[in-house]
């Protein structure tokens, strides 16, 4: 069973209020799930609250309650009603305009300036393509809305998608011309979701995108929209979640609807964040059924902006990253939003191929399925924090298919580089070997002497020599051999210094 996989980009990321003693809501308004057995109707007689939209099938409901000063108390009380399940103040969700001002610019160009930039060599989505461009496999993109003229989108676009900002059947994206958050920013949010769909439809042409609109054209939304868009993805049978919005919190009644997802079997893809830090991670991304999704320059380097965390799975291009926007236009951005597309991409590819694989098994294809950037001296300081590394398509997906060349064995042994080095090497492990297992390389010199014991550095088991023996002295250049041991299989790579 496929373990929940939303996708979640950070388009401009969800800079949600922080849950419990914000303040940061919709005043008088309630989210509220209950319990089975019980009706809404029972629970506003109660507690005095009235209903204001209901999704009885999807046990979502958004209330007013008026005369009540703290909210986030009222609704603490409230949960412990056992005929609810969980109650929450309706916060405001917006995008990361509030945190860091996205590059989002209109800048025409053509079909072959989209399909052609720079990233899609990086990625080698070309090669990716020849063995799978994402057929019969339904992708949610949760954000701004979409436009449905646009020609990236012809023929790609699902019939039932949804706007959970107006509660109706059409998730486009609109711009009122006004500046409805008062940020001194006008529709800042507007061109997102196009922009974030049409990088899913660059790297899975084939699959299916779901538009579901959960923000408005400011980048704003709120917990309940956000909720029900989660269910609406659901319910219309979407392998991937795309959401590229998130919070430095943890919003309760969305972690249970990906409980819901994951039963569902959808993978969710989220962004890390735009603040350039590793606390607090970003909400969904940091959720255990949720992959976190890092950006990178066009160097392979973090991007300034960047967050990085221990729980990030891969890192994708996200600066200078070319789009479809409204109109259709073409336009140029840069954000952990848009990198989280990509991935969100990559996964349908994977499940055009093999459909049968769960989270889990996703999750390994992609970690394995990259190129290192822990060498690059501006990632050093990151290490483990940015991923397995950059995405690499075909990478991902060898091993998949019996029509495809079968790499997995070697994709699981270890790899170095840079190989030769004036110095440091980088070792990637197997998934079996963890910290805390004992040695695991040991390096020798040509005539057999030991020179070093090298163990696990980090959480991902990624070792590291710095061309120094066990005293610590820097060794002559020349030939050495590095003896890799796991729980199932030893190799020797022969390395080489250069000084």
């Amino acid at each position: 069973m496929r373990y929940l996989a939303l996708s979640i980009l950070l388009m401009p990321c969800l800079a949600l209020p922080s849950g419990a003693g914000s303040g940061d809501y919709v005043p008088n308004q309630m989210c509220c799930l209950l319990e089975e057995g019980y009706t809404i109707d029972e629970v506003n007689l109660r507690w005095g609250t009235t209903t204001l939209v209901a999704y009885v099938e999807d046990d979502l409901y958004l209330l007013f309650i008026s005369g009540v000063e703290d909210l986030e108390a009222f609704a603490a009380l409230m949960t412990e009603d056992e005929a609810v399940d969980l109650a929450e103040a309706n916060y405001r969700v917006e995008t990361p305009e509030g945190v860091r001002q996205m590059v989002i610019a209109a800048v025409g160009g053509t079909w072959d300036d989209y399909q052609d930039q720079s990233l899609t060599e990086r990625i080698r989505l070309d090669d990716a393509h020849l063995h799978s461009c994402g057929a019969n496999v339904t992708v949610g993109v949760l954000d701004t809305g979409i436009d449905p003229t646009h020609a990236a989108f012809e023929g790609r676009l699902s019939d039932d998608g949804f706007d959970c900002v107006d509660f109706d059947q059409e998730p486009w994206e609109t711009a009122n011309g006004l500046d409805d958050d008062q940020d001194g920013l006008i529709d800042e949010g507007f061109g997102h979701g196009t922009m974030v769909a049409g990088l899913v439809a660059l790297v899975a042409p084939e699959a299916t995108i779901l538009p579901v609109r959960v923000l408005n054209d400011e980048g704003c939304g709120t917990l309940f929209g956000i909720t029900k868009g989660i269910m609406c993805a659901i319910s219309h049978g979407a392998d991937v979640i795309n959401m590229s919005f998130g919070a430095p919190t943890v919003m309760v009644s969305i972690k249970k609807k990906l409980r819901v997802a994951n039963v569902h079997e959808a993978i969710a893809v989220a962004g890390a964040g735009n603040r350039n830090q590793e606390q607090p991670p970003y909400h969904p991304a940091c959720d255990s059924l949720a992959f976190m999704i890092t950006a990178l320059d066009s160097l392979d380097v973090k991007a300034d902006f960047a967050d990085f965390n221990a729980k990030v799975l891969v890192a994708a291009p996200g600066v200078g990253v070319r789009s479809a926007y409204p109109g259709d236009e073409w336009a140029i951005g840069s954000g952990c939003s848009f990198a989280t597309p990509l991935v969100a991409g990559e996964v349908a590819l994977i499940l055009s191929l093999s459909p049968e694989l769960d989270a889990v098994e996703v999750a390994e294809r992609l970690e394995r399925g990259v190129d290192p950037i822990y060498h690059l001296p501006e990632n050093q300081a990151y290490i483990d924090m940015l991923g397995a590394g950059r995405i690499c398509l075909p990478e991902a997906l060898y091993g998949l298919s019996a029509g495809l060349p079968d790499i997995s064995s070697a994709s699981a042994e270890v790899r170095v580089w840079p190989n030769p080095s004036t110095g440091t090497f980088y070792f990637r492990s197997p998934h079996s070997l963890q910290v805390g297992e004992g040695p695991r390389v040991r390096v020798y010199d040509t005539c057999g002497r030991l020179i070093r014991t090298i163990r696990p550095a980090g959480a991902r088991g990624l070792l590291i020599w710095e061309g120094r023996d066990s005293s610590g002295r820097l060794v002559s250049p020349g030939f050495y051999w590095a003896h890799m041991t796991s729980d199932v299989q030893a190799r020797t790579i022969p390395l080489t210094i250069l000084r």
